[in-house]
C-alpha cells in the first residue's frame, strides 16, 4: 500500500472546517431543542427571537477550559494515578469588524446601558457608557459554522453567557481599520430540569 492510499483511506475532505462563522444571541428564555430554532441551515436567515450579531474578522474561537486536581499520593506508582475536574469554562472570542450598525454590536461588546433618541429628528441617539449593573448583561449565544455540504452546519449554543471581564479597547487609527477584540464567558444553568452535562449548552452537529 503506498503512503498516498494510506492517508487517503476513508479521508473525507467535506468534514474539514474552513470558512466563515457567525455569532447569533437571543434575549428570550428556553433552549433550542433543533438547530433550525437557532438559524435555517439552507438560508442562513436567524430563527425567531435570534438575532445576528454582526461582522467579525479574524475568525471565531470557541475555548474549553478544564482545571485539574492531579491525585498524585500513591505509593505504589511514578506519576499522578488519578486527577479532578475542579472547574470548566468556555470562551468564545473574535474581532469586530463591523462596530456600529443596527444591531448594536459595540454597545454590547462594552455592555453599555439602553440607547434613547435624542433631538427633534430620529438620527442621534444618546447612550450610556454604563448600564450601572453589578454584572454583565446575559444572553443566550450561538456559534454557526457551515460545513462544505450545502444545508449542513455546526452549532455550539450557549445558555448564558455574557462579556468577560478585562480590557475592552476601541482604537481608532488612520492606517487600521478598528477591529475591538470580542470575547464572551459562558456560564452553566442550574435548574433540576437540566441535566448537569447540558448546564452550559449543547454543540448541534448535522451529519
Amino acid at each position: 500500500m503506498t503512503q498516498r492510499q494510506i492517508l487517503e483511506n476513508s479521508l473525507d475532505l467535506l468534514k474539514t472546517l474552513r470558512g466563515p462563522a457567525k455569532l447569533l444571541y437571543t434575549d428570550v428564555a428556553g433552549f433550542p431543542t433543533l438547530i433550525e430554532n437557532v438559524i435555517n441551515p439552507s438560508t442562513g436567515a436567524p430563527g425567531a427571537s435570534w438575532v445576528a450579531f454582526g461582522l467579525t474578522r479574524g475568525g471565531i474561537n470557541v475555548t474549553k477550559n478544564l482545571d485539574q486536581a492531579i491525585r498524585d499520593d500513591v505509593d505504589q506508582i511514578l506519576g499522578a494515578y488519578d486527577q479532578d475536574i475542579t472547574d470548566r469554562s468556555y470562551v468564545v472570542s473574535t474581532q469586530l469588524a463591523e462596530v456600529m450598525n443596527d444591531t448594536n454590536q459595540a454597545a454590547i461588546a462594552l455592555d453599555m446601558g439602553t440607547a434613547s433618541v435624542v433631538g427633534t429628528q430620529a438620527t442621534q441617539t444618546f447612550r450610556p457608557l454604563d448600564d450601572s449593573d453589578n454584572k454583565a448583561q446575559e444572553r443566550k449565544w450561538a456559534v454557526v459554522y457551515p460545513k462544505a455540504t450545502n444545508g449542513k452546519v455546526l452549532a455550539f449554543v450557549f445558555r448564558r453567557a455574557a462579556i468577560a471581564g478585562g480590557e475592552k479597547v476601541f482604537r481608532f487609527d488612520k492606517n487600521d481599520p478598528a477591529s475591538p477584540a470580542f470575547e464572551l464567558r459562558a456560564f452553566p444553568e442550574i435548574a433540576t430540569t437540566i441535566a448537569p452535562e447540558l448546564a452550559y449548552g449543547a454543540l448541534f452537529d448535522h451529519i
